[in-house]
Parts: structure tokens; C-alpha cells; sequence
């Protein structure tokens, strides 16, 4: 990543590329600590390695706003964005991690599981259970993570893009 001081590129666009980046290699790791798991305990292909592939989806939508954040940080750093339309860019981001989450919550618990545990009848595996709850707590947070980049983002835009004072003339006496 281009190093860059604060005058190049305002910190809350450093930040939320920091929220989608984390959030890439907090999914990953998840999935990956799974598969540890629930193969080093001899669960086998279907229930060991494909329940954490979940946590891998999420990963390529978090890894999608890493890379989108990234272009931006760039394209500032190469003159060819201004900071203005980098925090227009990185709100809609993060407005997108903001939507998606809680559909994508929604959408689980009320269309896919109820269809699923039809189509399943009787307990889930304990691999198919742990990664849904991992899943479902990290979708949650993953949420709030966004709704606070999204007010940073508010408040540096106010900061750093807030016109300059106009220099008032001090009045001297004649």
C-alpha cells in the first residue's frame, strides 16, 4: 500500500480501506481456523471443508470493497481523484457493507434457513452450526464496523473538505 501523509490521503479514507481489508482477513482466518477444526477432527470433505466456504463468500465481498477502497486511495494519490469524490467513493463502500449485511442476515434467517432445516429435517452438524453462528455474529459486527466508518467518513468529510475560513482583516486603527 502507497504510504501516504494525511494531507494526501484524510484518515477516514485510510480507515474504512483499514475496515475492508480486516474484515477480508477476520472472514478468511474464521474460515480457515473452521477447516482446521472440523478436518483435523476427521469430519471429511462435505462437513469439514464445505460449511466454512460461507465465511470465504464473505471474505470475496469484504476483499471487493478492499480492492474498490484501494483504487480510490490510488487514484487520489495519482491526482486523478479528488478527496471529495474519495470520500463519496469510500461512503458508498461502506454503504454497501451497511445495506448487504442486514439483507443478508435478513434473507438467511427468514427465506434460506427455514428452507434449509425443511430440506434437512433433524439437528444440523455441529460443523454446519458453528460456522453459520460464527457467520451470523461476524455478519453483525461486520455491520456495526461499517455504520461507524460511515459516520467517520460524515465527520472527515466535514473536516477536510470544509471550505477554508475567509481571512478576516484585522481592523487597525488610523
Amino acid at each position: 500500500m502507497p504510504a501516504a501523509t494525511n494531507d494526501q490521503i484524510p484518515k477516514p479514507l485510510t480507515y474504512t480501506l483499514m475496515y475492508h481489508f480486516l474484515w477480508f482477513v477476520l472472514f478468511l482466518l474464521s474460515a480457515l481456523t473452521l477447516w482446521g477444526i472440523f478436518l483435523s477432527t476427521g469430519r471429511g470433505f462435505w462437513l469439514g471443508f464445505v460449511p466454512p466456504l460461507l465465511l470465504v463468500v464473505l471474505a470475496l465481498i469484504a476483499g471487493i470493497g478492499f480492492l474498490a477502497t484501494y483504487v480510490v486511495r490510488v487514484q487520489i494519490l495519482l491526482g486523478d481523484l479528488d478527496k471529495g469524490a474519495g470520500f463519496r467513493w469510500s461512503a458508498r463502500s461502506s454503504w454497501a457493507v451497511v445495506l448487504l449485511a442486514p439483507t443478508l442476515f435478513g434473507v438467511w434467517k427468514l427465506v434460506a434457513e427455514p428452507l434449509a432445516r425443511h430440506a434437512w429435517p433433524g439437528l444440523w452438524p455441529v460443523t454446519v452450526q458453528m460456522t453459520l453462528t460464527t457467520a451470523e455474529v461476524e455478519v453483525v459486527v461486520w455491520w456495526l464496523s461499517h455504520l461507524l466508518s460511515v459516520r467517520g467518513l460524515a465527520r472527515g468529510r466535514k473536516v477536510y473538505l470544509a471550505p477554508a475560513a475567509p481571512q478576516v482583516a484585522a481592523a487597525t486603527p488610523a
